[in-house]
């Protein structure tokens, strides 16, 4: 656009420095008058003709100013798309980072809770462990105190029986006395 500006510029300058080699041709001749009438008309045809060219010049330019205004225009419009897409980029990131961060929370979670299960069947284990021995140790308390209870019934039977063996001796001393 402003090439054709200034190649019309140069056009007009162009005819400008025509009409000036005209108007100096035309004082040269020597019929003035009818030489000047028709210079007139030319004159007045490429006044009219530059005049045209200059409105369709100021056309172009406001064209031209138009078309500025709209790229303008634009180039904002794609700033702050831009700016917007940055900011959409950047929210993105920042949930996927915060994603990651879930991701590893739950991770260390699910360990927890495999390293508790492990511990729980542990302590369950310990638990029917110390069952069994509960258990155990009741049957060996009930058969201390079942061998108990024999001894102590061997020991009423033989001091028993010594009381009678005894009694059985004064007997036979009382016998052998009398």
């Amino acid at each position: 656009m402003i090439d054709q500006f200034n190649s019309i510029r140069a056009k007009i300058e162009n005819l400008v420095a025509d009409i000036l080699i005209l108007s100096q041709y035309v004082e040269g001749i020597e019929n003035r008058d009818k030489v000047s009438l028709e210079n007139e008309k030319k004159l007045s045809e490429k006044a009219r003709t530059i005049s045209l060219k200059e409105l369709d010049l100021k056309k172009e330019k406001e064209g031209i100013k138009k078309a500025q205004d709209e790229i303008s225009e634009y180039s904002q419009k794609l700033v702050r798309r831009e700016n917007s897409t940055l900011k959409k980029e950047d929210e993105t990131k920042k949930s996927f980072e915060a994603l990651e961060r879930l991701k590893i929370e739950i991770a260390k979670r699910e360990i927890a809770v495999m390293d508790n299960e492990q511990a729980r069947n542990e302590i369950n284990k310990e638990r029917d462990d110390v069952d069994q021995r509960k258990n155990d140790l009741e049957i060996m308390e009930s058969k201390a105190e079942k061998e108990r209870l024999l001894s102590r019934e061997r020991k009423e039977m033989l001091d028993e029986r010594e009381r009678k063996i005894k009694l059985k001796e004064k007997l036979l001393v009382k016998r052998l006395n009398a």
